[in-house]
């Protein structure tokens, strides 16, 4: 299931940045696969890419945009013309792609 490959994801995240310390390469590793989707749709990667496919999934992911129609977004982004806007998308792609050096433990589901 879904949920199982974030409860490993997860777990191996907090193993990486135990064995390489907060400022080690582990920071990286639980963004990982958001470093590699980027790569692909810039660079074409070893997986391809598609860089519309990004914009939309990085829109649709985003509490500023996520509930607005992606052509709007884009075409007010791209007017310049909604400066509140352009800030908020500008943090949270921040954040998206931000190292992280702490990873919250999730706990696996356990039928009882």
């Amino acid at each position: 299931m879904s949920w199982e490959l974030d409860e490993y994801r997860n777990m191996y995240a907090r193993a990486m940045i135990e064995a390489t310390g907060p400022d080690g390469d582990g920071k990286y590793t639980i963004k990982s696969a958001i470093y590699e989707a980027l790569n692909a749709a810039l660079y074409g990667g070893h997986n391809g890419g598609s860089v519309p496919d990004l914009v939309n999934r990085v829109l649709m992911n985003m509490t500023s945009t996520r509930m607005l129609e992606q052509a709007d977004v884009l075409d007010v982004l791209g007017r310049r013309d909604w400066e509140q806007g352009e800030w908020k998308v500008t943090r949270e792609i921040a954040d998206l792609v931000a190292p992280q050096s702490e990873v919250e433990p999730v706990e696996p589901f356990c039928a009882e």
